[in-house]
């Protein structure tokens, strides 16, 4: 069962507007997390709900391409990167407030994407022979 929630968005590579988005959380009940390619690499945008508001931009300038974001139960965002197998724990209050962050590469290639849990985070690949 799929319900439209209304959308939002402009296409552009600047704050505030939305280039290729791939990923979208809700990070409250009024703030979703957009993350998009941006002008070089992938970008993490908080927007106001339901109104499409640009709140602000969180710089991840250690992803490649955020293939997954979950929001903790701490309301912190967790990302992991596709193309560096790492995830990292952002703190959306503070710039580049990265908190914690743990390698993957030794356990999987191309993650495609996260699910946090309580204090667990389990991340989704596809091995392919």
């Amino acid at each position: 069962c799929w319900v439209c929630l209304g959308g939002f968005g402009r296409e552009g590579k600047e704050d505030g507007y939305l280039f290729y988005p791939r990923k979208v959380v809700f990070l409250n009940h009024n703030q979703i997390v957009v993350c998009d390619r941006g002008s070089d690499r992938s970008r993490v945008q908080i927007f106001e709900y339901p109104t499409g508001k640009f709140i602000k931009k969180i710089q991840v300038q250690f992803i490649e391409i955020v293939a997954g974001v979950a929001v903790t139960a701490n309301g912190h965002l967790a990302l992991v990167d596709s193309v560096h197998p790492t995830v990292f724990v952002l703190n959306v209050n503070e710039d580049n407030g990265i908190m914690k962050w743990f390698d993957c590469a030794s356990y999987m290639e191309e993650p495609s994407d996260i699910i946090v849990r309580g204090m667990c985070v389990k991340i989704k690949f596809i091995h392919v022979i």
